[in-house]
């Protein structure tokens, strides 16, 4: 009898024991998670308040989709505050004094800020007008694309499509500059691209052929016209796709053909023009779908695969194309924030309109469209 009540008061001292241990355990996973929640929003608030880098500036800012030029459609982005915050970056590594990086512009009860003042001077600098302190379009376009601020000797950029050469010396002289168009020159020295390579935007649309280095010393500027090319080797494409950095232009628009390989390299330039490929494979369409821009205005036809792959990129023009089909028009809204431009189609079905009108824009000739498709699209 006494053996069974301690057998007894030990079975209920375990479940006792075991109840205590089951809730301390409870409590402490409730801590650990409660920990994990604090630390993830403590994370996410310092990034938030994170100052970025000029990189990062750059980037936030060229992939601001903005539906005019007004500084409300700028600031309608989820994240105004950090937009302003990567103008005032961009600012102060441009010379501009804009007192803290805090992302705002101004406060209500002030009608101006170190900030306003800063862009201000950007836009007199710079030719920007109005100048009012407000970062319009074009303020931003000018502040992301043009590394270097408006310099206060000679012209801020010059045009000679008549000359064939030019010297040392004088290219020398043209680096100063923030835009040169070359357009008529036939050959280039190692030294004078080296020279050349310190503008912001470069053409030089009469050049038949570059050499490796020359290619490479080019990719320093950040938009470059070379549109007389009409191949270029595998090690130029690798050289090439360093245009610009993060925020590139390259046009090669006289390119008839293209490997794999120059594709995969040229994919990682973000604005991209080969106005002249006739035909591409699905090999590279996959490799060109990872840039941001892409203009292909001679492609004269495309398989759905793609057309897939193509979507996946923010714009696309391929104003040549006269035809597509029910397929590629699903294909193509995929990716609703995709820009499209299909000036040169003859004809479009009703689900074809149906399809493309839950795209971000598309650019169409309304001349083709029937009065139900033009009702559809007006949206």
């Amino acid at each position: 009898m006494v053996e069974n009540l301690n057998n007894s008061e030990t079975s209920e001292s375990r479940a006792w024991e075991e109840r205590v241990l089951l809730e301390e355990t409870r409590r402490a996973v409730r801590d650990i998670q409660s920990e994990k929640i604090s630390a993830k929003k403590k994370s996410k608030e310092s990034v938030e308040d994170k100052e970025p880098t000029v990189d990062e500036a750059i980037r936030w800012i060229y992939y601001l989709d903005v539906a005019d030029g007004t500084f409300e459609g700028i600031m309608s982005k989820n994240d105004s505050k950090r937009t302003m915050k990567a103008i005032q970056v961009l600012l102060k590594d441009r010379g501009y004094d804009v007192w803290s990086i805090d992302g705002i512009l101004k406060t209500a009860s002030k009608k101006t800020s170190k900030t306003m003042e800063a862009i201000k001077r950007f836009q007199q600098d710079n030719g920007i007008k109005p100048v009012d302190g407000i970062p319009w379009l074009k303020t931003l376009d000018c502040l992301v694309k043009h590394e270097k601020v408006a310099i206060p000797f000679g012209p801020w950029e010059i045009t000679l499509p008549f000359a064939k050469s030019i010297t040392d010396k004088q290219a020398e002289e043209l680096w100063k500059l923030n835009e040169v168009s070359l357009d008529s020159l036939e050959s280039i020295t190692d030294k004078q691209a080296e020279y050349l390579s310190k503008v912001n935007v470069l053409s030089l649309n009469w050049l038949k052929s570059i050499t490796d280095k020359q290619a490479k010393i080019l990719s320093k500027v950040a938009w470059l016209e070379l549109n007389w090319l009409t191949h270029i080797t595998d090690r130029q494409a690798e050289y090439l796709s360093k245009v610009g950095g993060l925020h590139g232009r390259l046009e090669l628009n006289w390119l008839t053909s293209i490997t794999d390989k120059q594709t995969e390299h040229l994919s990682k330039v973000m604005d991209l023009r080969l106005d002249w490929l006739t035909s591409i494979t699905d090999k590279q369409a996959e490799y060109l779908s990872k840039g941001y821009f892409l203009s292909l205005n001679w492609l004269k036809s495309i398989t759905d695969k793609q057309s897939e792959c193509l979507s996946k990129l923010r714009i696309v023009s391929l104003n040549w194309l006269t035809r597509i089909t029910d397929e590629q028009a699903v294909r193509f809204w995929k990716n609703k924030n995709l820009s499209l431009s299909l000036d040169w189609l003859k004809s479009i079905t009703d689900k074809q309109a149906l399809e493309l009108v839950k795209l971000k824009r598309l650019h169409i000739n309304r001349d083709i469209l029937t009065p139900k498709q033009k009702e559809i699209l007006k949206k």
